[in-house]
């Protein structure tokens, strides 16, 4: 990231940073079920993307983040924050007007 000069480079560099930790977080999740480094992976993965917006990449792959986090949450007793997850990618498409919430994304909401 410190070698970029351009904002286009950032970005892209910020691109390949989060998908990397998303990755990373499924790959783990999938091998040891969610732990401590896998939600930390998922933030990381979310800043980076937050970095690339506001590319369509950067918006769908930081719904993908809040989603995966979102379900996470229920897990750990914390429907508020689950919601919170939810109601962030509804912000998200409000903001760059694009469609990012599925359908049961919806529904948990209404939930």
């Amino acid at each position: 990231m410190e070698l970029a000069s351009e904002d286009y480079e950032e970005r892209n560099v910020a691109g390949r940073l989060a998908e990397t930790h998303w990755k990373l977080a499924k790959t783990i999740k999938q091998e040891n079920g969610v732990t401590g480094e896998c939600g930390e992976h998922l933030d990381k993965a979310a800043q980076y993307y937050c970095q690339t917006l506001p590319r369509y990449d950067g918006k769908q792959g930081l719904a993908k983040v809040k989603r995966q986090q979102g379900k996470q949450h229920p897990d750990d007793g914390d429907e508020a924050a689950a919601r919170e997850c939810l109601e962030e990618i509804a912000t998200l498409e409000g903001e760059y007007d694009v469609h990012l919430l599925t359908d049961a994304d919806k529904r948990r909401l209404d939930e």
